[in-house]
């Protein structure tokens, strides 16, 4: 072989070798797919809540709607009657979480426990004052009788405000009585012993059907109050922060299909408080949804301060207490700030 057939046949070899080098490569025997992460193990939590009244519903949502479990929580739910009752469970170690409103959690804090307000879903006084048929104004109860089921409850502490918003002085102008329930506070307004009650939204409805009409709806008021919301212990939002922005994730999760979705909050509305009548069940859906559940459940200091207010003819150190000492609003403002209130309406 001659030189110039040598330097042909080393430039076939090179350009053999540099097309075996580029050609792709023989395809790999099929193996098993890709193995996903495993989700992160939910947590537990136990949550009390305190009513069986249309502001716990989103609580009940969230657990049938399944925000919880797509929040990696298993949530055990428990209702507990009696907000003081409910308090001393979270205190002693029972629940983590309470859904309530923030009188029982704000006395507690100021004896010294370690409760504290972490969402306000309910930021004004969800109650109504119901009159007799022959009362034309709130003016026309000066002199007369109005009625509460027990002194010392927040119906109590509503009716002494609405009639101080009315120019009335509670126990001088009218005097306020305790009547025991909704079936004694009807009875008591049958009889004449009372010429208006101060009651739930729910039951206000009820009397207005049965022709005793709503003479003012608090949350018309330019009153702002902590019915409703959740509480904790400081040790709980230090320990488990985490914790604490998924359970509330799941909550505004179950407000916003509260709102969105009436004929679902309904069902739930029927199943956990016993509302059976349609037109009943329309209003309770209405007036939460459109009045009473806010947005963005911030808690406010005017609200933690109207709180203070009917703890202080109690509690001597809520005459002096500093609103903001109990409340946290940052798992709040991180649901805010981050953008996601905004996508659920």
């Amino acid at each position: 072989m001659n030189r110039r057939q040598t330097a042909a046949l080393g430039v076939a070899l090179a350009a053999l070798l540099a097309a075996v080098g580029c050609a792709s490569p023989a395809p790999r025997a099929a193996g098993p797919a890709a193995v996903r992460p495993a989700p992160p193990p939910r947590e537990r939590v136990r949550l009390i809540y305190t009513s069986q009244g249309p502001t716990h519903a989103p609580i009940w949502l969230a657990q049938e709607g399944g925000h919880f479990l797509a929040n990696a929580l298993d949530v055990e739910l428990t209702f507990v009657a009696g907000s003081a009752t409910a308090t001393q469970a979270l205190l002693a170690g029972e629940a983590e979480v309470v859904a309530q409103g923030a009188s029982a959690p704000v006395s507690a804090a100021l004896d010294g426990g370690d409760t504290l307000l972490v969402a306000t879903t309910h930021g004004t006084l969800v109650h109504v004052l119901a009159g007799a048929s022959s009362l034309a104004s709130l003016d026309g109860l000066r002199g007369g009788v109005v009625g509460v089921a027990l002194y010392g409850t927040t119906a109590d502490f509503a009716a002494r405000v609405a009639l101080q918003q009315a120019g009335l002085e509670p126990g001088g102008d009218v005097t306020v009585v305790q009547t025991g329930g909704n079936a004694e506070t009807l009875s008591a307004l049958q009889g004449g012993a009372i010429q208006a009650a101060l009651v739930p939204d729910v039951f206000g409805f009820e009397l207005q059907r049965l022709g005793y009409p709503r003479l003012l709806d608090l949350a018309d008021l330019p009153v702002e109050y902590c019915y409703s919301g959740l509480a904790t212990t400081r040790a709980f939002t230090e320990e488990r922060p985490q914790t604490v922005r998924r359970v509330l994730r799941a909550v505004v999760q179950g407000m916003s299909q509260f709102v969105r979705e009436p004929a679902t909050a309904k069902r739930v509305l029927a199943r956990h408080s016993q509302l059976t009548d349609p037109a009943t069940l329309d209003y309770a859906w209405e007036a939460h949804a459109t009045k009473y559940l806010k947005r963005a459940p911030y808690t406010t200091s005017a609200a933690v301060q109207r709180v203070l207010d009917g703890l202080a003819a109690r509690q001597e150190s809520a005459r002096t207490a500093v609103p903001e000492a109990f409340y946290d609003n940052r798992f709040v403002a991180e649901l805010d700030e981050s953008g996601f209130l905004a996508t659920l309406y």
